[in-house]
Formats: structure tokens, sequence, C-alpha cells
């Protein structure tokens, strides 16, 4: 008998099939059609405006538009589900699977403490190729959506015109365009613009407790509500994961806070890739950072071929740091480019404080601090910072005709930091006092392998606890020894920012693979890192492409293996393809470049296999959080992804 009812049981699921139930032509209200369907049915809707307010009650279903059937983005703009003021206009609250899905509606005027637009809690659905517009809440969260406790996709979305207004009485507004709460979530090919919160956080997402993935997409214009103020009017993130890749935050305004691009605060990880961070604003009033600031306890940022430039960060009692403020962070910036950003205080380029950072293949152009700031190109106090293969051109300070006070370090600032070092830069075309080492720095700055060349002015003001030392480099002040030269570098054409060496430049070659400090190891470099018999002087090495190459995304490109899961938290597994029973070597670096992990001559024994690893030192102890490569060398060739530990 029992044996009768499975196997009924199992036809019956078998044969089902899902219906299409039409609006208005087999029931009037969109409601009415969710109310008759059953699982994995579709309801669709023609053209027209319908004021309600809908629920999916648990049901996993597809909700959709003409749009599915049509791809003609004229249904989307004229299928509008309106709220009416009265509440979310969408719910998805009961369980919802991932096969739930809103395809092609215009969704507005709906006002909800919570999801106004769509209200979304414990479900998993999919929000295609909507657009989600002028929903408003007087306090609350997430007034064009707001999710918690779910998995989200959002693909080809514009969010555009939601409100959170304060209310007066000490609620904190959060998240105007969206608002993700203890949740996964991928944003994707959407746009989120012209979003307003009222003396809170996040005009355009805010974020808490999550996963957040961003890409191809556009976050624009959000700002502060009715002139008040909104800490990261872009993004707001808090103990999350954030991951932005290929997409553009433009334009924002933080009013009188912080960050009108990104603030994030006490994250687990953070990477920054193929991004464009401009336009970005605090009002005079602006505390620090108008494009990104991140005060995160010593967790790992990436930072990767990405833009920042014409952000700005106030004055007053402002820190600076207008493309970007980075405190008590540990991680990379590589092959990114700071350029016009306007601090009137310090670091117009990029402040850091309390971190540990390595900054390779990027450049500072073209900043300016005023007579009483510090650091046009960088500043960097309590901090080890590395500056490697760097330009820094076109840097100017600032000067007051009638204090006769002018400001310090048009390059670069160090303040009661440590141990920091400058390899392979350039310098070229800043004001005066180049860089600037205050009085309570620990230790002087180290320069090798680096031009300093026609900047006006002084080029080296302040000492230390130790003195500069200059290395392999060409200086236009000076000569001393250490193998240091005087002579001119020879630029293709500086007039165009143009400064790589001609083929008779003196620079050629005429610097060290190999440095050390004590018992430091600052230059190493392989035989595959430069040309000829030594590595030039100066940021580009004769003979490559003037671009800066990126060097991690050709790997990731060429990568003969996978890494997953990525995030992880404690093991990797590694599919990897190889020849038959060829061996391969096996690395795993950290943010620095420094090698944590290897293992030699490992042979599999089948042309593809997979391989699970501990995440552990060569001693067995465990990784910290932080991002890490992980590289395979196989037949003189090398492969590497990025991976992030997250604890």
């Amino acid at each position: 008998m029992n044996f009768r009812r499975l196997i009924f049981f199992y036809f019956s699921i078998s044969v089902v099939k899902a219906t299409i139930i039409s609006v208005p032509e087999d029931y009037p209200q969109i409601q009415l059609a969710i109310n008759a369907s059953n699982a994995h049915d579709t309801v669709l809707v023609s053209q027209g405006v319908y004021i309600e307010n809908i629920d999916f009650s648990g049901k996993s279903i597809v909700l959709t538009s003409q749009y599915l059937f049509s791809i003609d983005t004229l249904d989307i703009q004229t299928t509008t589900i309106d709220g009416n003021q009265s509440g979310s206009v969408v719910s998805i609250h009961s369980r919802e699977d991932s096969t739930t899905q809103v395809i092609g509606f215009t969704i507005r005027n709906g006002n909800q403490d919570q999801g106004a637009g769509i209200y979304i809690n414990g479900a998993n659905p999919r929000i295609s190729q909507c657009r989600i517009m002028e929903n408003a809440t007087n306090f609350g969260e997430g007034a064009g959506i707001y999710i918690r406790g779910s998995n989200l996709v959002i693909n080809h979305v514009n969010i555009i015109g939601n409100v959170v207004s304060h209310n007066g009485d000490g609620d904190f507004a959060r998240g105007g365009g969206i608002c993700i709460d203890s949740s996964t979530a991928l944003i994707s090919n959407s746009q989120i613009t012209t979003n307003e919160v009222g003396e809170g956080t996040g005009g355009g997402i805010y974020i808490s407790n999550s996963q957040v993935f961003i890409e191809y997409s556009t976050i624009s214009e959000n700002r502060p509500n009715n002139y008040t103020y909104t800490q990261g009017s872009a993004i707001w993130a808090n103990n999350s994961y954030l991951n932005i890749s290929h997409s553009e935050i433009t334009g924002n305004s933080a009013g009188d806070a912080s960050c009108g691009g990104i603030y994030a605060s006490n994250m687990d990880s953070i990477i920054l890739s193929h991004a464009i961070v401009s336009r970005n604003s605090g009002s005079d009033f602006a505390i620090s950072g108008g494009g990104v600031g991140m005060h995160l306890r010593s967790s790992p940022i990436l930072i990767e071929n990405s833009t920042f430039y014409q952000n700005r960060a106030g004055w007053s009692n402002a820190v600076g740091g207008a493309g970007g403020y980075l405190y008590d962070v540990t991680g990379i910036i590589v092959n990114s480019n700071f350029s016009q950003n306007v601090s009137t205080q310090h670091g117009a380029g990029l402040y850091i404080d309390h971190s540990d950072l390595s900054i390779k293949y990027s450049s500072f152009t073209h900043h300016n601090v005023p007579a009483w700031g510090r650091g046009g190109g960088s500043y960097a106090a309590y901090s080890h910072v590395v500056w490697e293969r760097c330009l820094f051109a076109y840097n100017s300070v600032g000067w007051d005709s009638q204090s006769g006070q002018t400001g310090k370090g048009s390059a670069l600032y160090t303040s009661n930091s440590i141990s920091s070092y400058v390899i392979n830069c350039t310098f070229s075309e800043n004001t005066e006092d180049l860089v600037h080492i205050s009085p309570s720095t620990t230790s002087g700055v180290n320069v090798i392998n680096s031009i300093l060349w026609n900047n006006t002015g002084y080029p080296l003001q302040g000492s230390g606890g130790e003195e500069t030392q200059y290395s392999y480099s060409d200086l236009d002040w000076l000569v001393g020894n250490n193998q240091n030269i005087n002579q001119d570098p020879l630029f293709f054409d500086s007039g165009t920012s143009d400064f790589s060496l001609q083929s008779t430049s003196p620079c050629i070659d005429s610097g060290t693979n190999f440095y050390v400090i004590g018992a430091d190891t600052i230059v190493d470099y392989s035989s595959a890192s430069y040309l000829n018999a030594a590595p030039d002087m100066g940021y580009l090495e004769f003979g490559w492409p003037l671009e800066i190459q990126n060097y991690a995304e050709k790997c990731e490109e060429e990568s003969a293996f996978k890494a997953f899961p990525n995030p992880l938290n404690n093991s990797l597994s590694l599919e990897i393809s190889v020849p038959e029973h060829q061996s391969f070597d096996l690395f795993f670096f950290d943010a620095r470049g420094r090698e944590v992990f290897h293992k030699y001559d490992i042979n599999l024994g089948y042309p593809s296999a997979k391989l699970t690893l501990k995440m552990e030192d060569n001693e067995g102890t465990q990784l910290s959080s932080g991002i890490y490569i992980c590289a395979i060398r196989l037949q003189n060739q090398l492969y590497s992804k990025k991976i992030t530990l997250i604890k």
C-alpha cells in the first residue's frame, strides 16, 4: 500500500505542468492571479497601471510583463504596479525559492517603513528588467528594495529616485535605493541613481552583515534628503564582504558627512576591481574620503585596475583623502590611477592611516593641497607602506601670501610612519617640498631604483629618526654614494605625461635587482621582472608598453586551474588540468607578495584532478583572514588566482 502511494506521488509530480495566467484576461488584478497560481506558474501581465500592493504569499512563481516575450523596453515602461502610498508595492517574504522571479515592471509609489518598493525577507527571488522608482518612507530602511535573510539576484534593474526621509525623532535612515541585511546579493548590469537618505547612511545601498557582489553597474547622483547628510552616499557597508567589479561610482554627495562614494567599516574584506570612482564629494565640512573611506580594523583589501578622479573631501575638521581614506587596512593597491582629486586638508590622492599597504603599478597625478595641507599625491601616518613602480607627477602644494605658509609634501608626506619604501618610482613635474618626512617619523623613507627629476623647489623637507636613504636612483639635486646618478633621465615626452625612457637614457640597466636594509630584503627581483642586465630606474622598464601591466589579471586569463569556494573559510579545493604524469609546484602568497606556503613536485597522476588543501602556512599554522594569491608553476609558467579567506 505504501509502495503504491509512493509511485502515485512521484507520477503526480512528474506530470504537473506550469500554467500561464494572464492579467487582465484571466483575472483583472495581479493579486487575484497570484492567489489562483501554483508553484512554478507564470503570471503574465499586459500593459497598464495596476494600483495594488501584491504579496507572493509563499508561491514560487514567475511574475512578468509582456517583456518576457517581446524583449521591448516599452513593456517595462508601460506596465506599472502602483502602491498608492499604502504599503510595500511587492512583498516576497514567505520562503519563496530561487525560481521566483519578477520581470519587466515599473514598481512605484510605495510607502512603508521597510521596502516601500519591494520587501524581501527569508526568500530567494530574482528581480530583472525592472524600474523601481519614486518609493518613499518617512523613516526606515530600503525605500527601493529591502532585503533581509535572503539570497537575491538583481539584474538589469534601474533603482531611481527613492527616498528615506528623516523624521526628526532620532531614528536612523538607511538605504535610499537598497537596504541589504544578513543576506547574499548579486547586483549586475543595474543603475542605482538619484536616491536619497535624510541624516543616515547609504543613499544608494546600505549593507550590513552580508555578502554583496556588484558588477557592471552604475551607482550615481545619490544624495542626502533636504540638504542634511548621508554617510557613504553611494554605498555604506559594515561587517560584510563586498566585491565591486567593472562598475562606476560617480557624482554622489554625502552632504555634511564623510564619503560621498563608498564608506566601509569593520569589514571581512573588500575587493574593488576595474572600477571608476569619480566626482564624489562631501560638503565643506565632510570629514574624510570623497571617493572611498574605509575603517576596517586590519581587514584585507584589494584595489586593482581602478581609477579615482575628481573626488572631493571638504575642509574645516576634515582629515582629507579625497580619492580615498584608508584607516587600519591591510592589503594591496595595484594598477590603479589617482588623479585630480581635491582635498582642502591632507592626502588629496590617498590618505593612509595606521595601515600596512603595498601600492604597485599605480599613478598619483594632478593633485593639490592648500597652504595648510600635507601630501598632495599621498599622505601616510602611523603606517608601513611600500610604493613600487608608481608615478607621482604634476602634484602641488598651496602657498598663502599673507602668512607665508606653504603646504608640505606635494607628492608624498609621511608622519609617524615606520619602514616606508619607494621602489622603482618616478617623481617629476611636482612643485616644491616634493617628499616631506615629519620629525615624528620613526624611520626615513628609503628610495631605491627611482627617478626624482625636474621637480621645482626643495625636493626633500623634514627628517625623521633616521636619514632618508637614496640608492640606485637618479636625483637632480645630488649624487652621493649608493650608486646614485645625476643625469637627465631622458623621458620620452614629459610634456604629454609620457615618462617612459628613451633608448639612450642613463637610467636603463642602472638599478639593482637585490637590496637589503638590515635584516630585511627590500628588493628581490627575478630576472623575468626586468629586461637585460639589471632593472631600470623609474616606474617603467624600457622596452615594456607604456601602459602599466597588470600581471595578476594576465595570470587569471591564462589560468590552468579553478579555485573554490571563493571566498572561503577553511579548506580550498583546486581543479587542475595538467599533462598526464606532469608535476607542478604550488604556492600561497599573502597580499604583500610574501610566500606563506609552498609544496614542490606535486604529481596527481591524472591530466585533470581535484586537490583539497587546508589554509595553513608551511609550519601548519592556520592562515589569518585576508587576500591571498594561489599560484601554480607548471613547465616554467606561473598561473595564479586571487582568493579571499574569511574566518
